[in-house]
């Protein structure tokens, strides 16, 4: 029995053996079949199995050739993977269970990561006597990961620095739960009182009905649009909004994204292009009015002036006609010399070459002239012509540019007889604080209120279409604001249509003291009486306007000496000392009368040279007077005009 019960034993024992070697080998096969390392260690960290993965992975990370029976942290060359190592195991050891992610491979070319579990082994009594650890490659799942949190970095970085303002919507609920900064900046809002509300609850969307309704166009049609949708902030101001809704598909689920962008400011670009546009149409409209206007203005005094003087050649012309016709190319002559100043004048002002020139003037002596020189025309109009000048004339002399003063009251003047076809015309003037008020007045045709800030414009007149009733450029209002702006004064009008209008301006009340100013003489029927004989030089090249001059002074008993160029004007000055008087016209051939006028001074500074030219403006003028001219005239001569500067130079 003994015997039996031995072999029975030794039996029972080999097989349990063969058992175990079995499920050993078994159990090796499971862990050398997982794709991801497996390993364990005893409680001296040695290792009581691996499998090839782990082996590959120590190999690669540590170039160690792992054995069973040698302590794992031995291959373990790294220092801190060594420590985190040994903590991990010791814990499992102390019976927790681990599991964390970690990487390695830091000085690869791209990390390895890894879902590691320690976990105890126990034996049959319950005591720990090792550790098992299985490391999960999570590298794919880590990258992918990675790549995501950089793209929703990316994307919350654009969500946060996005210049319109974007709102993040439940789909189901139409409740927000993201805002970028601009549409808190752009409504007023705080982030909390935006977060978890609905866009109709927040008030920016006044139209809750509609608001609604587009919610549900949206869930259904996934995207709606509106080009100018008005919203309202907090602090109630109104803007103009292009908003514009999606439904995207974010983790599976949808959420809407609706982008919203301030247009108001686009608007009124657009709307301020538009009045742009408008006006410039309107400037063009009335630039070509203007130049069909002035082209009718030049040609219809000139087609007399020509007319008219071609049937001065026949010799059977009556008397009588001879100086109707002569009258009427005089006239002609006149309006025509007005259309061409008008036009400098307006160019001159717009290129900025009009300056101030102060000097002392009489305005009572200057009122009293401008009605001798207008009450013709009034009484030919059957028309009242006054004026009401109310200082005294040692309290009218005042320091201003007469020429401008002068030119100002002539336009105004015009333009009251133009448009005043009966009744009264009066002018003058009034003292405010420190300012002279002049006036026009006249019981003409009135303008219409929508006009009265028109007419100053530039190429603007009430009539412009081709029935116009009254001639004129249309630029003489803007002369005359021009030049009262240019003197510190302000021009205004009131008016009332058929019952007339005033014409106002001021200008500094500059008093001078007391002080006589030279008798102007009586410029109608002038005659010379000289003591001595006179010599006249007259630098000019046109054999027509010499002719004129000739003419002019036929009659005065003056001799005569012409040179056709500056350099022929120089050398008779030095070859004639008899010569008292020099008419210099600027533009000559060889030699301009500056350059003459300033060589002629340079032998003979107590010559009178007198300039004579085309040019008119105030920059001419002191070109003239800064060379050594004594006086300045500008073409077409007027023969009194010239009498009466050659009297002043000759008798000085």
């Amino acid at each position: 029995m003994d015997a039996l019960s031995s072999n029975a034993d030794n039996n029972n024992q080999e097989k349990s053996e063969q058992n175990i070697k079995q499920q050993l080998s078994v159990l090796k096969g499971i862990i050398e079949s997982i794709k991801s390392p497996v390993f364990s260690v005893d409680k001296e960290f040695k290792y009581t199995s691996f499998n090839k993965e782990h082996a590959i992975i120590m190999k690669l990370l540590y170039n160690a050739k792992i054995e069973l029976n040698n302590n794992m942290l031995d291959y373990m060359t790294v220092g801190k993977d060594h420590e985190k190592a040994k903590l991990n195991l010791s814990k499992a050891l102390k019976g927790e269970n681990i599991i964390e992610e970690a990487f390695s491979g830091e000085e690869l070319l791209s990390r390895l990561y890894f879902e590691v579990t320690h976990n105890p082994i126990y034996d049959h009594d319950n005591k720990i006597i090792g550790v098992a650890v299985m490391a999960k490659d999570i590298t794919i799942r880590k990258k992918a990961e990675v790549k995501l949190q950089t793209s929703e970095k990316c994307y919350r970085r654009l969500f946060e620095s996005a210049k319109d303002g974007i709102l993040i919507l439940d789909t189901l609920t139409g409740k927000i739960v993201d805002v970028n900064p601009f549409i808190k900046k752009m409504l007023g809002y705080s982030h909390e009182e935006l977060i978890d509300k609905e866009l109709w609850e927040i008030g920016a969307f006044k139209n809750i009905s509609a608001s609604k309704e587009a919610f549900i166009e949206l869930q259904s049609k996934e995207y709606i649009r509106f080009e100018n949708m008005p919203l309202e902030t907090k602090e109630g101001k109104l803007i103009n909004v292009e908003f514009i809704s999606n439904v995207y598909l974010v983790d599976d689920k949808k959420v809407i994204q609706c982008n919203i962008r301030d247009i108001t400011e686009r608007i009124i670009a657009n709307e301020q292009l538009l009045i742009a546009k408008v006006k410039a149409e309107e400037s063009d409209r009335l630039k070509t009015a203007f130049l069909h206007n002035v082209s009718h203005e030049i040609r219809t005094p000139l087609n007399a002036i020509v007319g008219f003087s071609g049937f001065l050649n026949n010799p059977d012309l009556s008397a009588e006609k001879r100086k109707n016709f002569t009258d009427i190319i005089l006239q002609s002559s006149d309006q025509l010399l007005s259309i061409i100043d008008d036009i400098i004048r307006i160019a001159s002002i717009e290129s900025g070459q009009e300056i101030i020139q102060e000097n002392e003037i009489n305005i009572n002596l200057i009122c009293n002239l401008l009605k001798e020189q207008f009450l013709p025309q009034s009484i030919n109009k059957n028309i009242t012509f006054n004026l009401k000048t109310i200082l005294p004339d040692d309290e009218a002399i005042i320091i201003t540019d007469s020429t401008k003063i002068i030119q100002i009251l002539t336009n105004l003047i015009v333009n009251a007889l133009k448009f005043t076809q009966q009744g009264y015309i009066t002018f003058g003037y009034m003292v405010k604080d420190s300012h002279l008020e002049f006036y026009v007045e006249d019981s003409g045709i009135g303008i219409p209120l929508n006009m009265q800030d028109e007419i100053f414009k530039r190429f603007r007149q009430v009539e412009t279409t081709d029935t116009r009733n009254f001639g004129g450029s249309g630029l003489g209002l803007s002369i005359s604001k021009a030049y009262v702006e240019m003197l510190g004064g302000k021009m205004r009008l009131t008016s009332e249509l058929n019952k007339g209008s005033v014409f106002y301006f001021t200008i500094p009340y500059k008093k001078v003291n007391l002080k006589k100013l030279p008798d102007i003489p009586n410029i109608k029927g002038l005659h010379f009486e000289f003591k001595k004989p006179k010599t006249l030089l007259i630098a000019e090249d046109e054999d027509s306007n010499f002719m004129l001059l000739q003419e002019l002074l036929s009659d005065m008993g003056i001799s005569i000496i012409r040179a056709v160029n500056g350099i022929e004007a120089v050398e008779l000055c030095k070859s004639n000392p008899q010569i008292n008087l020099v008419l210099m016209d600027i533009k000559m051939p060889e030699m301009d009368g500056y350059e003459a006028t300033m060589q002629i001074k340079e032998f003979k500074p107590d010559l009178y040279i007198i300039a004579q030219t085309a040019y008119s403006t105030e920059a001419d003028k002191n070109k003239a007077f800064a060379c050594g001219c004594s006086d300045f005239m500008s073409k077409p001569l007027k023969r009194d005009l010239l009498l009466s500067k050659i009297n002043e130079q000759l008798l000085k």
